[in-house]
């Protein structure tokens, strides 16, 4: 699987999954892709179906997807937990093995390692190559941690502003607390509190205003501009942008319930679904600070803020 760095890396930020967990399945699964019982399936995602890809990335996205929707939305986050379902005991499965061998995967890459998992003395060392000090038998300061979100972002970034040319050696700002984007030259955006039409995350002329004295309240009816990427398969398909400066709280415009909030669940900020009175739902991204699962709301409640980690600072709103 040597090359798809990238692809773990969109879908994890696509679907607010560890990209790292990704990887440690991949590995205990297939030894990375050398021994696939499947083609282009190192998870063993669906094997016993006969599950099959065209591509290795089409194959990362469907089980970021999976883990999302069937094991993380249902409290299942850290590797002993996942285990139990993805690979139990019961299929003959060694279940301790395969959460500590993902666990020291994760760790190996970079960041906290998971709760029951010890590196061993080369992955340590490799840890402490990513970390700017020693690890220590406490967990490292969240600031301190390897980001590869960040990275990547620095990546494209630097992609952008260098005209297609890229300086690996100067890419060392890869930590939470030592990034600093690279300005990337933007044209006009609308006036603040008004929807953007998608062209390439372009604005166009704007519609009618929503922006209230106590943040941007989300409207009923509005005129779609675009599909919500990636999302199209679950009715997803009449969405609009509108744009916000960062903090700007994001209200809703009925009585509903939140049915979840990933901090890292869209290409730029945290994404949420809120299921509303009348039965419609409605996915918001680019968010941040979101209320969590199982949340009750009233028209006007402030269900979360614009994210700063989009380019053009925004939130999209779907409504099925």
């Amino acid at each position: 699987m040597a090359g798809q760095g990238m692809s773990f890396l969109r879908a994890g930020r696509k679907y607010g999954v560890d990209p790292r967990l990704l990887v440690g399945i991949a590995t205990i699964e297939s030894s990375a892709g050398q021994h696939e019982k499947i083609r282009y399936n190192p998870f063993n995602w669906g094997v016993h179906r006969g599950q099959s890809y065209g591509s290795y990335e089409e194959a990362i996205m469907d089980v970021a997807r999976g883990l999302r929707r069937g094991y993380l939305d249902q409290g299942l986050t850290t590797p002993q937990q996942i285990v139990s379902k993805y690979a139990p005991s019961s299929d003959g499965n060694n279940e301790s093995n395969w959460a500590k061998v993902v666990g020291q995967v994760m760790g190996q890459l970079g960041g906290n390692v998971p709760a029951g998992a010890t590196p061993s003395q080369g992955q340590r060392g490799i840890a402490a190559a990513l970390s700017p000090t020693p690890p220590s038998p406490q967990a490292p300061s969240y600031k301190t941690e390897f980001d590869p979100a960040l990275f990547s972002r620095n990546l494209r970034n630097q992609f952008i502003a260098g005209g297609g040319r890229i300086d690996l050696m100067g890419l060392g700002q890869t930590r939470q607390e030592s990034y600093v984007p690279v300005p990337i030259p933007q044209p006009p955006a609308p006036q603040q509190g008004q929807p953007m039409a998608k062209t390439g995350h372009g604005p166009v002329a704007p519609q009618q205003p929503v922006l209230t004295g106590k943040g941007i309240s989300l409207p009923i009816t509005y005129k779609s501009t675009h599909v919500t990427d990636g999302l199209t398969d679950q009715g997803f398909t009449r969405a609009i942008d509108i744009m916000g400066a960062p903090g700007t709280p994001v209200r809703a415009p009925m009585e509903g319930t939140v049915l979840y909030f990933h901090p890292n669940g869209a290409q730029g900020g945290g994404s949420m679904e809120v299921r509303f009175a009348d039965g419609r739902v409605g996915w918001i991204g680019h968010i941040a600070n979101g209320l969590p699962a199982g949340a009750k709301v009233r028209a006007g409640t402030e269900l979360a803020v614009i994210s700063a980690d989009h380019p053009r600072p925004h939130v999209h709103w779907d409504l099925r």
